[in-house]
């Protein structure tokens, strides 16, 4: 009787411990999922506001677009107000980042963090090409702006969380289509400016060489033909001179119609080729007269000399005036280059 009394105070004992250590457990597991399910539902309703405000924020950059949404509505409008939108983000993401996600939504809240990451990186982009768009480099920021935009909408899809849909709006994608179509065109602007700046440096440089073999020879023969016939020197020294200068002149005429105006140098380059023309009138006229002037050697009166060189006088008259328009003119042209 002994043996079973002890028997049975054993069992009894076995089972209060047992009782005890359900209920311990029944507490613990109970408290422990109880915290869980709070934790949880405490992220999740954190996490379902900020991704609220986020959406309601990407949203909102439709008011960027035109009405038909085709372009960008105006620059500087989206100048102003991107800067609080990013700093808007960022605060966003610094109260995502104070959150203690569950080991439900631990994936969720990285791929969350990493797509707002993209987010903010898109703004600050479209910003710095606003704010530059005729950069050396902007075709690269497009690239990187659409590498943004594409890792932005990966890892927003990845996100799985309870009443928590995040995804780029369309009317993002279309402010971000139209940034990129602004800076293709931006791209086109810049690299016809460059076409257009090597075309000017490469007229200018052209032109500057015809000058410096022009300018020896643009020089008036009358005051050493004045010269000659007070010391009765020889008068085929000066007919010389007019000659080798025509020859000259016919080697920079050859030179200076080789040489391609831009749009805006093609004023100068009239006004030279008439400078040229004239000039060329000018001693052309002047041989023929000169020679004349030896052929009636001492007989010629000094108002036979003034009807011989009434047509080289003309020619000069207009060379000089023609090259004095052109001076300016290429000075302008110069100085619309450097600016």
């Amino acid at each position: 009787m002994k043996s079973t009394k002890k028997k049975n105070k054993t069992v009894i004992v076995i089972l209060q411990i047992l009782v005890f250590v359900l209920l311990v457990a029944g507490v613990f597991f109970g408290t422990y999922y109880l915290f869980i399910g709070k934790s949880s539902n405490s992220y999740e309703a954190n996490i379902q506001n900020i991704i609220s405000q986020i959406n309601k924020l990407n949203d909102s950059v439709s008011s960027f677009n035109n009405k038909n949404g085709q372009a960008l509505k105006d620059n500087e409008a989206v100048r102003k107000e991107l800067p609080n939108k990013i700093d808007t983000l960022s605060k966003f993401k610094e109260e995502a980042q104070r959150l203690t996600a569950t080991d439900k939504y631990t994936k969720d809240n990285e791929n969350f963090l990493l797509g707002l990451d993209k987010n903010i990186l898109i703004y600050r982009q479209i910003d710095a090409i606003l704010r530059n768009p005729e950069g050396k480099d902007v075709d690269k920021a497009s690239e990187d702006l659409k590498k943004y935009t594409n890792d932005c909408v990966k890892y927003y899809a990845l996100v799985n969380i309870k009443n928590a849909k995040i995804s780029l709006p369309q009317s993002t994608t279309a402010f971000i289509d139209n940034v990129t179509t602004y800076v293709n065109e931006m791209v086109k602007v810049v690299r016809d400016k460059e076409i257009h700046q090597s075309q000017s440096s490469d007229f200018e440089s052209s032109i500057d060489s015809v000058l410096s073999k022009f300018t020896p020879i643009n020089i008036d023969l009358s005051s050493q033909l004045t010269k000659v016939r007070q010391e009765k020197g020889n008068i085929d020294n000066i007919i010389a001179l007019a000659n080798k200068n025509k020859d000259e002149l016919d080697r920079i005429n050859q030179e200076f119609s080789n040489i391609a105006a831009p749009s805006n140098g093609v004023e100068c380059y009239k006004l030279l080729n008439t400078t040229l023309e004239c000039y060329n009138g000018y001693l052309e006229s002047f041989i023929y007269a000169a020679n004349n002037e030896k052929l009636l050697g001492n007989q010629i009166t000094t108002d036979k000399i003034s009807e011989l060189y009434a047509v080289p006088n003309s020619k000069l008259s207009d060379a000089s005036k023609a090259f004095d328009n052109f001076t300016k003119t290429f000075k302008e042209f110069k100085q619309s280059n450097i600016n």
